[in-house]
């Protein structure tokens, strides 16, 4: 999804079978990639969704909340690992 965008050479080996969704904005809910991957990852029986991201009070918080409000009734389980998050020292 986000055709531009690659993978440098030396993690192409780590990622690249890797599912990534393109998200342009701070919610990765307005992707509707996102839903698609997400309702075949609940169809095979996933419950728990492990979040991370660049910017933890930005974009991790707005999309786990969305993800949250549209998928909890249907079983899943948003989790935040801050050790995959990050975010600037003043914020």
């Amino acid at each position: 999804d986000g055709v531009e965008a690659e993978y440098p050479e030396t993690l192409k080996p780590l990622l690249e079978d890797v599912p990534c969704v393109w998200k342009p904005t701070t919610d990765v809910t307005l992707n509707p990639k996102f839903h698609t991957w997400l309702e075949a990852q609940l169809d095979r029986g996933i419950r728990t969704l492990v979040v991370g991201g660049c910017t933890t009070t930005s974009c991790v918080r707005v999309s786990s909340q969305a993800i949250l409000q549209a998928y909890s009734q249907k079983g899943l389980q948003v989790v935040v690992d801050r050790s995959l998050c990050g975010a600037r020292d003043e914020n």
